[in-house]
């Protein structure tokens, strides 16, 4: 994706790299990241078919494969955008005037009322936006709108004898446009196409987007890891029950076998071990479980807690067909 081509076009449409982010289901930062490129940039091509919808053009236009639609080449050269309400809200938390804003940034008073009065962001020369910013002492993209706004700040009403030290604000508006920068962080993953499909299937289904499905992800996740611990430690509580109880009938000399539950006793361990690890995908099993040896490798293999769970659940709500392993390794959980 060329960098000055996408920013053209996200000017052109009035909007910020957040809004872009929204609308494309594409993160802000990689947008960033692709406007500030000096080449083109390589992305997935779902990505550019994202981003080329959420824009309204076709993908040759942003992987410069056409030419470059009419009217925006100035947009892509020398112009961007300012968003008057910022640049406002900015003027005030230093308790400027227009007249002084102009001063300190050499832009004229009229210019800076025609940006504040517009109800949306204008276009500007990029030397405008620099010397706004230069004076203000904030990021361009405070201006443009690309960071999240800086809250107006007031000072009380000096009657009730409190003063605020004007660094304050300038350090207040560091930290917030320093969180606003790292908000963003990029999640990557190369799945198959059943996966793909999947997420298809579920926002179909239920309107949850893939980006919702990442976002909720975690939150989702411990849920199920850690019902499938708890009826893990269910089991095994119903297990050390049944030892216990034959341990018990081995007072009779004729049922003395019934004291000899090595095997129960070593398994029991390993499991109890497994649980306090959080280990869901078994791996606890099979790397102890083959040291007492009562299975074949293979099977141990096998043994993968959080899957079996999973199919346990889906059988308890009568949905079988929802989710079926049938392929589980240690990396992955494979499922059609």
């Amino acid at each position: 994706i060329d960098a000055t081509r996408l920013t053209a076009l996200r000017n052109q449409r009035m909007l910020s790299r957040e809004q872009l982010a929204d609308k494309a289901n594409v993160s802000a930062r990689q947008i960033a990241r692709i406007e500030t490129a000096t080449t083109p940039m390589a992305v997935r091509r779902g990505t550019e078919e994202r981003l080329a919808r959420a824009l309204d053009v076709d993908v040759a236009v942003l992987d410069s494969s056409v030419p470059f639609p009419e009217g925006l080449e100035g947009r892509a050269s020398g112009e961007t955008r300012v968003d008057g309400k910022r640049l406002q809200n900015l003027r005030g938390a230093k308790k400027w005037s227009r007249r002084k804003l102009a001063d300190e940034s050499r832009v004229s008073e009229r210019q800076i009322a025609r940006l504040e009065a517009a109800e949306t962001a204008m276009s500007v020369r990029v030397t405008t936006l620099q010397r706004l910013k230069a004076a203000l002492r904030v990021d361009a993209s405070e201006l443009t709108g690309d960071a999240s706004p800086v809250q107006e700040l007031h000072a009380p009403p000096d009657d009730q004898g409190v003063k605020i030290d004007p660094s304050l604000i300038d350090r207040l508006r560091d930290h917030l446009r320093r969180s606003s920068t790292r908000r963003d962080y990029q999640v990557g993953a190369r799945v198959n196409g059943s996966v793909r499909l999947a997420y298809d299937l579920v926002e179909r289904r239920y309107g949850a987007t893939a980006k919702n499905i990442v976002t909720l992800g975690p939150m989702l996740f411990v849920l199920l890891a850690e019902g499938c611990l708890a009826k893990r430690q269910e089991k095994l509580a119903e297990v050390n029950t049944a030892k216990d109880r034959l341990e018990s009938l081995a007072t009779d000399d004729t049922l003395y076998f019934t004291k000899y539950l090595f095997d129960v006793d070593a398994g029991a361990g390993v499991e109890e071990s497994s649980i306090k690890q959080a280990d869901i995908r078994g791996e606890v099993v099979r790397r102890e479980g083959l040291t007492w040896g009562m299975f074949n490798e293979d099977d141990l293999f096998a043994v993968t807690p959080f899957a079996i769970y999973l199919e346990q659940l889906a059988a308890e709500i009568d949905k079988p067909d929802v989710i079926r392993f049938v392929d589980v390794d240690l990396d992955d959980f494979d499922y059609d």
